[in-house]
């Protein structure tokens, strides 16, 4: 049988081979075998796994199997051949029975495709072994029709799946070698090729070469696994149906079969195929990212993949080899279609660089995105974290855009409930949201994905949010610790941690003996709010980390992970220490290395735009002829660009390691260009901001803010950050209150990196301050009757008939509602009034604003049509709300948060605190009118 294999390799290896244009397209460069040999199999949930020992691939691959399936031919109510008192379904039980003991006698998982009494079709039976993860499938038979012998029908030589018509052969040459042996002869030719008749359905595979005839080797050649069909000799032959009537030779022709089949495919520990391939869809989206991979079955060396996709007529394509020039040894491609069609997804793999097998899978791309559902990416959420949720999506999402909606416990309720939409008045183009949930519950969680055209798409998921902490586990900040290198660790929480206390414990190689291990609670003699701990290890090992979580009810939760500390240093990569250098000052970096440093020695290198030309770069060893003991390296760049900085640190026994930075070095030198007063309108008891307008390069840069009353230099009418401080600051801003009305000169002495000063000034006025915060200066009645004297010199009346809805229909009632929202906020009802009246031109409006909105201070109208906000969805509290809103505002702009427990300001944010502290402020701020606050006060005047 040996031989007969040898004779039929040689034959193979002398067939020269036609591929098409398809395999041209792609064909892969052969390469040298690895100088490492790796081993690739199929885990027991299709992934690919890679080993480098083939015990540990042996291993994996007897836990997913490699069943073999026999097939005995017909079957319950189809009998067969019947000649000679025997009926071929019988024959062929009894052969597949012998051939089924023999493999399993060999460690082999045979899988039987039918039952002894059982009808199935050619179909199913090839599904059953494909089902059964079956490597091949061989159906056993007995021929008719007055011949003689035996004969192996197996794959044409087809173009598609090729490697499976060499495989056939193959077997079919052991195969007839061992029948030979069992006493049967060769019929004719011995192996029979039969190609499916043209112009019929299913006459051609789907890369249009001509498919088998024989169901059998069709549907498992579809399948990626080879078929074949052995016929036991001829049922109605003298010669043949004296043998055929024994038992004993029954079994030796099953025992024969099983011998060829255990000799094609289990005799070597490195056979493999592959049966297909997975993808991820294949109905894809343009712009949407398919995963493909091979089936390996088996136990593949050194395997080598190429990806290819291709349009069925080539004029689009691309592959791994045709990108990178070489096969890659990643178990996966990937693809993403830039436009809709029909795609050939095509996996070339290879065994040392040799042994080609290829196989296709054919998907659709089309227009447009997928919605999957709702991604949730926060894990075990609680009260006070923020959640951050997202719509799965594949395909072209360009100009999609989204409403993220939460909800509690099913509640559509005021506060049970909130949504892109509702918060900003529109979707948005981020693709995630977020809240952070103020309740424990069930939540829902919607993503309306909206397309250009307006179609709204939603889908929803569920989370349960629960109250206080979620305790993940440990984290260790410090990557690849050494010996005498810190190692910090932490307790990895989500939610409310306020409370908090933590103790932290390290063990070395699991011993408790004294010097093993420590703690917070061993070192300090109890826990710590501190939300990190650290230890210097001394000597290398496994250190269990283990941090215990106490809860303000002393209740105790632990987490443990482990590190491996190595003795030696740790090179983590070069460091700059010049921050924003320029040309001609110095610039100063050095190694990043933790761990032990004693006896390392290094070589600080620069290079300009990765030239080696004389002038360009240089080295402490081009300098001074060898490396030296210094941490630090430095050298001052001649001209602007990018510069390489590379450090080699060299350990005693002489082993070099080098690793690189780049900066860029700017020519840009800073310009002084005067004094800027950040506050505008300054005003008595209150912070002026000023600082220096410098553009270029400040880092080294230190200032000293003067201020100077009425040009005095008199004690008390003057002050500066040195005689403050005793010296310059680093700080951008300086500020100053200034206790008089008057004019004041503000200096900013700028000193530069080498000591050089230079100064510049400016002039403010400062004038008597009409606060926004305070108590109120004026009664309800004077403001009723302004705004009647008001509302009558512009032959208008009170709107009663608009503002009767939304709260007040009088003037009284209308003054009641703007005293009570100004009050409540702290901010002087007088200058609420003022800033309304001048806003509104006596509530006449006029504008964007309608009188409807109650929005009586013009928020969010910033021109162009646009309306701003708009308060009448509150009915009868609409004023007051109104007037909140406008009070939180002014209120923020004084530099402080609202004190009412819900914000109706739709602009609101920490960017406004400090605008104005004043009414003087509010011009060029609140309004580009440069008279818009002389106009306010005019109406204060008028109270």
């Amino acid at each position: 049988m040996a031989k007969t294999k040898q004779r039929f390799v040689r034959l193979i290896r002398g067939v020269s081979l036609v591929l098409g244009v398809v395999l041209a397209l792609v064909l892969v460069p052969s390469t040298a075998k690895a100088a490492t040999t790796t081993y690739t199999t199929a885990s027991s949930d299709g992934s690919l796994s890679t080993y480098s020992n083939i015990s540990q691939a042996l291993s994996v691959a007897k836990q997913t199997g490699r069943p073999i399936a026999i097939d005995p031919g017909h079957g319950g109510s189809d009998p067969g051949a019947s000649a000679n008192g025997m009926k071929e379904a019988d024959l062929t039980w009894k052969i597949a029975q012998a051939c089924k003991d023999y493999l399993e006698s060999r460690g082999v998982t045979v899988y039987l495709t039918r039952g002894q009494d059982e009808y199935v079709s050619v179909y199913d039976r090839v599904e059953r072994a494909v089902e059964n993860n079956c490597c091949a499938i061989v159906s056993i038979h007995i021929n008719a029709g007055g011949g003689r012998g035996a004969e192996v029908e197996s794959t044409n030589s087809s173009s598609y799946n090729q490697d499976l018509y060499y495989a056939g052969q193959s077997l079919s040459a052991l195969v007839l070698s061992g029948l030979q042996s069992s006493g049967l002869t060769v019929h004719g030719a011995g192996i029979i090729t039969r190609d499916y008749p043209s112009g019929e359905n299913s006459s051609l595979y789907e890369d249009g070469s001509v498919a088998d005839y024989y169901g059998i080797t069709r549907y498992a050649r579809k399948a990626g696994i080879l078929g074949v069909i052995i016929e036991h000799g001829f049922i109605d032959g003298t010669s043949d149906s004296a043998k055929l009537s024994n038992s004993n030779y029954l079994t030796s022709f099953g025992r024969a079969d099983g011998a060829a089949i255990y000799d094609q495919f289990y005799s070597s520990d490195t056979w493999w195929s592959v049966s297909g391939i997975n993808v991820s869809t294949t109905e894809a989206y343009v712009g949407e990212a398919v995963t493909y991979s091979p089936k390996i079955m088996g136990v593949g060396e050194n395997l080598t993949y190429n990806y290819v996709w291709a349009k069925p007529d080539w004029s689009s394509w691309g592959s791994t080899v045709k990108s990178t020039g070489s096969m890659t040894t990643s178990a996966s491609g990937t693809f993403t279609p830039t436009e809709a069609g029909t795609y050939r997804l095509f996996i070339d793999v290879c065994s040392n660089g040799t042994s080609k097998t290829t196989r296709m899978v054919t998907i659709t791309v089309k227009n447009g995105y997928r919605y999957r559902g709702v991604k949730v990416t926060t894990d075990m959420p609680v009260v006070g974290d923020a959640v951050t949720f997202s719509a799965n999506l594949g395909g072209c999402t360009a100009g999609l855009t989204y409403n993220y909606v939460w909800q509690l416990d099913g509640s559509w309720a005021k506060g049970d409930w909130g949504s892109t939409v509702l918060s900003t008045g529109s979707d948005t183009s981020e693709t995630s949201g977020s809240f952070t949930p103020a309740k424990a519950g069930t939540y829902n969680l919607y993503v309306d994905v909206v397309s250009p055209d307006g179609t709204r798409e939603t889908r929803s998921t569920t989370v349960e949010v629960k109250d206080g902490h979620v305790y993940n586990g440990v984290t260790v900040s410090t990557a690849s610790p050494v010996v005498g290198s810190p190692v910090t660790f932490s307790a990895n929480l989500g939610g409310c941690t306020a409370g908090l206390t933590y103790n932290y414990v390290w063990q070395l190689d699991g011993s408790w003996a004294k010097g093993d291990w420590g703690s917070t609670v061993l070192s300090t003699g109890s826990d710590t709010s501190e939300t990190s701990g650290s230890f210097t290890p001394a000597k290398a090992g496994t250190y269990n980390l283990y941090v215990d979580v106490v809860s303000p009810d002393g209740t105790r939760e632990t987490r443990s992970t482990t590190v491996e500390v190595k003795d030696g240093h740790v090179y983590n990569g070069v460091t700059v220490t010049t921050a924003s250098p320029t040309v001609g000052s110095p610039v100063t970096f050095s190694a990043n290395v933790s761990g032990a440093t004693a006896g390392l020695t290094y070589n600080y290198v620069w290079q300009l735009d990765g030239s080696w030309a004389k002038g360009e770069w240089g080295s402490t060893v081009l300098s001074t002829g060898s490396d030296t003991s210094d941490a630090s390296g430095s050298f001052t760049p001649a001209k602007a660009g990018t510069y390489t900085l590379y450090v080699d640190v060299v350990s005693p026994d002489g082993t070099r390691e080098t690793r690189s930075t780049t900066v860029e070095v700017s020519s840009a030198a800073a310009v002084y260009n005067g004094v800027k007063v950040k506050t505008t309108a300054p005003a008595r008891g209150y912070p002026v901001t000023f600082s220096a307008d410098v553009s270029g390069d400040t880092s080294g840069f230190t200032y000293n803010y003067v201020w100077s009353y009425e040009g005095s230099w008199v004690k008390g009418e003057w002050g500066s950050t040195v005689l403050s401080t005793g010296s310059e600051t680093s700080d951008a801003t300086g500020s100053f209150i200034p206790e008089k009305t008057g004019s004041y000169t503000l200096y900013v002495d700028v000193v530069g990196p080498n000591g050089k000063t230079e100064t510049k000034s400016a002039t403010i006025e400062v004038v008597e301050p009409t606060p926004i915060l305070g108590d109120p200066q004026v009664t309800k009645a004077q403001l009723v009757s302004n705004l009647k004297a008001g509302l009558k010199a512009r032959n208008a009346t009170f709107p009663s008939d608009v503002y009767s809805a939304y709260g007040a229909s009088t003037v009284e009632e209308f003054i009641d509602k703007l005293w009570e929202a100004a009050v409540a906020e702290g901010v002087r009802p007088e200058v609420v009034y003022a800033q309304a009246m001048v806003e509104t031109g006596y509530l006449q409006f006029g504008g964007d604003v309608k009188i409807e909105q109650c929005n009586f201070c013009g928020l969010g109208a910033t021109g162009s049509g646009n309306s701003g906000a708009d308060f009448s969805s509150y009915g009868s509290d609409a004023i007051y709300i109104g007037f909140l809103a406008q009070a939180q505002h002014l209120r923020a702009y004084a530099g402080y948060a609202p004190l009412s427990s819900k914000t109706y300001d739709p602009r609101y944010g920490t960017w406004l605190f400090g605008r104005s502290y004043t009414v003087e402020g509010l011009s060029g701020t609140w309004a580009t009118d440069t008279s818009y606050a002389n106009s306010i006060k005019a109406v204060l005047n008028n109270l």
